[in-house]
């Protein structure tokens, strides 16, 4: 937390007066501190870190002391109801206002400061938006009479990822370390806080380190009818004999909807070795594919490379094939 106060005698920590905390996140985020409501007799401001723990620090630039507008600019933006094409606006009014200016386009875009839409309400749906791409918006209080405030912080917001369509493909390479490719997610839960898990900026990998008892799962963009697809990956591990689960889940973001369909074994550890998954045989009504670690021992490692999801074939190659 930074707490903003007043003081009124700057060489005495004692006299400082608390009159708003907020958060301090990683990356710099501008605030509005009103002083409207202060009745007191100090003649310093004064800002203070409150930390929850120790190494903890704040950054503070390009502060700005000025009369208080007649027309005070919205707080708290965010958005609400997403679909594949359309949103919720909403924000915190501080005025007692009724109407509301907006400007949004795609994220990091430069704005104007001429509304995209203009005496609107809050809240506010804007339509026609694409699929799994992030927009910013900001918001202008118009008070009445021509009085307008100063325009708001960026909000910013991801609409959800439509349908893919079969096929597709995705081997990790365009995206560092960390980074999931658009409407891939995965869920990795692991006590261990050595292992390096997720993108490593070229492959996928999951590493359960000293907990046996970890949910590392990566996770398929939605596929309307999982049913008549087969997947194709390659995947290795640090030890052989050891299994990737693949199934499905209906929620990406809940674990508790896996259900799982078969496994891959890995038969020789450290080599590349390419699986076939065939999904024709499922009748459920996920829309999601997993491949999840089995935590068959602890310092088991994946790597995750090469997906491709396609069509079966109408007519199937044979399987199991075997000389005696």
């Amino acid at each position: 937390n930074m707490i903003v106060g007043t003081m009124s005698d700057p060489t005495d920590e004692l006299t400082f007066t608390p009159y708003e905390t907020f958060l301090l996140w990683g990356d710099h985020i501008e605030y509005d501190i009103y002083l409207n409501d202060y009745v007191g007799t100090d003649t310093y401001i004064a800002f203070k870190l409150d930390p929850s723990t120790t190494y903890q620090s704040g950054y503070i630039d390009d502060i700005t002391i000025d009369e208080m507008p007649t027309c005070i600019r919205p707080v708290d933006l965010f958005a609400d109801n997403l679909t594949i094409n359309s949103a919720w606006l909403n924000w915190t009014d501080l005025n007692g206002a009724t109407a509301w200016n907006i400007e949004y386009g795609l994220a990091g875009f430069i704005p104007t400061g001429t509304p995209t839409v203009s005496g609107v309400a809050n809240p506010y749906e804007i339509t026609g938006l694409t699929s799994a791409t992030e927009y910013d918006f900001y918001v202008q209080t118009d008070c009445g009479g021509g009085d307008v405030s100063a325009w708001s912080s960026p909000g910013t917001f991801l609409t959800p990822c439509d349908f893919y369509e079969v096929p597709f493909s995705e081997n990790f390479d365009d995206y560092g370390y960390g980074e999931m490719p658009p409407c891939w997610s995965s869920i990795l839960l692991c006590a261990d806080g050595w292992v390096m898990n997720g993108n490593q900026g070229g492959y996928f990998q999951m590493e359960n380190g000293s907990d046996p008892f970890s949910t590392l799962m990566l996770i398929s963009p939605p596929v309307l009818d999982l049913s008549p697809n087969r997947i194709r990956f390659n995947a290795k591990a640090n030890y052989e004999g050891y299994d990737l689960i693949i199934g499905t889940m209906s929620n990406p973001a809940d674990q508790n909807t896996f259900d799982s369909l078969t496994s891959v074994t890995i038969t020789t550890a450290y080599t590349y070795e390419a699986f076939d998954v065939w999904l024709n045989e499922y009748t459920g009504t996920d829309n999601y594919f997993v491949i999840k670690h089995s935590n068959g021992t602890t310092g088991l490692s994946f790597n995750i490379d090469d997906i491709e999801v396609e069509a079966l074939p109408t007519c199937l190659p044979p399987s199991d094939i075997f000389v005696d």
